[in-house]
């Protein structure tokens, strides 16, 4: 995994003047490629064309946003479904 460090503007939208600089380190997984995926045991199961797509997402997502931020949405959303689909609100 690699780092890097990055700024952003944080405040109140109607207020920008209110806000203050911030500093936030991105972590990313380095090397996800299709050579990498090809290596995974139910790789077969997919289109080179569809994890291509995804890994080119992937990586650029990943460098904006960190991994830890993709897997923390990917927690939400998928913990939404099953909320929904078992009624358990």
């Amino acid at each position: 995994m690699s780092s890097f460090e990055t700024q952003y503007w944080f405040g109140p939208i109607g207020k920008p003047e209110d806000g203050k600089l911030m500093e936030h380190v991105v972590w990313h997984i380095n090397d996800v490629t299709l050579d990498a995926f090809k290596d995974l045991r139910s790789a077969k199961k997919y289109d080179v064309n569809d994890v291509t797509k995804l890994l080119d997402w992937f990586n650029k997502a990943q460098k904006l946003w960190g991994i830890y931020e993709i897997v923390r949405r990917a927690i939400i959303r998928y913990s939404e479904q099953i909320i929904a689909k078992y009624d358990l609100e």
